[in-house]
This record gives C-alpha cells, sequence and structure tokens, in this order.
C-alpha cells in the first residue's frame, strides 16, 4: 500500500477529454456511491500474457517498449492485496478505453462492474491509452481506490 497523498486521481467526470460522437455510458465512482472516504490505496499487480513473449508486468513491458504490444490472443491480469482479509468488501472494477481509436469504434467502456474478485482479466484489443480502477466497498462507502495507466501500442512497436 502506499501513502494516501501519493494516491492517483480517481477518474471524474469534470476531469474526462472529450468522448466526441461515441456513446456516454462511463460511469464515475463518485457519482454511483454515497461515500468516498478512502482508508487504503490499492496497488494493481498486473500479468501481461502475450504470445512469443515471456509472461510480464505491464512496468517489464514499458521499460522495453514504451507501449505493451498488440498481438491475438494477449491478455492482461490485474492483481489487488487487499489489506481487508477480514472485511466484508465488495469489488468493483473499471476499465476505461481511452483516445481515437474508442471513440471511433464506439467502444470507449469506463462501466462499473461488480465482479467481486480481487483479480480480473481483460484482452489486449487495440492500442491507445486505457486505464483501470478498482473500488473496495464496504457498506456503500468507498474505503479503498486503486488505479494503473496501461499504454497499448501496435505490433509495429516491437
Amino acid at each position: 500500500m502506499s501513502e494516501l497523498k501519493d494516491v492517483p486521481r480517481m477518474s471524474q467526470r469534470r476531469f474526462r477529454s472529450s468522448i466526441g460522437k461515441a456513446d456516454d455510458n462511463e460511469e464515475f465512482a463518485i457519482e454511483k456511491w454515497d461515500n468516498i472516504k478512502i482508508e487504503h490505496y490499492i496497488e494493481i499487480e498486473t500479468k501481461v500474457s502475450i504470445p512469443g513473449f515471456m509472461e510480464k508486468t505491464i512496468s517489464q513491458f514499458i521499460s522495453r517498449f514504451t507501449r505493451i504490444p498488440i498481438r491475438d490472443k494477449s491478455t492482461i491480469k490485474f492483481v489487488i492485496k487487499s489489506p481487508y482479509n477480514n472485511v466484508k468488501i465488495k469489488w468493483f472494477w473499471k476499465v476505461r478505453n481511452v483516445g481515437g481509436i474508442a471513440i471511433s469504434k464506439n467502444m470507449i467502456r469506463g462501466q462499473i462492474i461488480n465482479d467481486n474478485s480481487l483479480v480480473h482479466v481483460e484482452p489486449i484489443n487495440f492500442s491507445g491509452n486505457h486505464f483501470v480502477e478498482v473500488y473496495g466497498v464496504k457498506n456503500n462507502i468507498v474505503c479503498a481506490f486503486g488505479r494503473i495507466d496501461v499504454k497499448l501500442g501496435d505490433i509495429q512497436n516491437i
């Protein structure tokens, strides 16, 4: 866990870049829950699986390529370590596709999904900047939050 002063900003409608003519189906924690009192920043660990490469973390790929290469049947597994071992917490995930390709394909996404799991797996489909947020909710209050940026590139980048 990180110090709360180091927590990245939670996505909010007022800070969002333009979505052009894409459908606006993005959800925001501040609009979904009654209260947000972050007690813990959750670090999100990753495992990137790309055919032809050894499994690596996002930071290991970024240090080599600046973006994660895209190939068929590639996935990213997002894993959180919860500080709430014996507490009833519901876990929600948000995956947001950002940028021109997401807008042109009308796939900006950004819905908050309750899969109540510490692990979330996403396919790698197209290039652009994306982000993933996780929210820990107890008694309808967001008490834990984590975020990771995901930069996906084209196969030509490798």
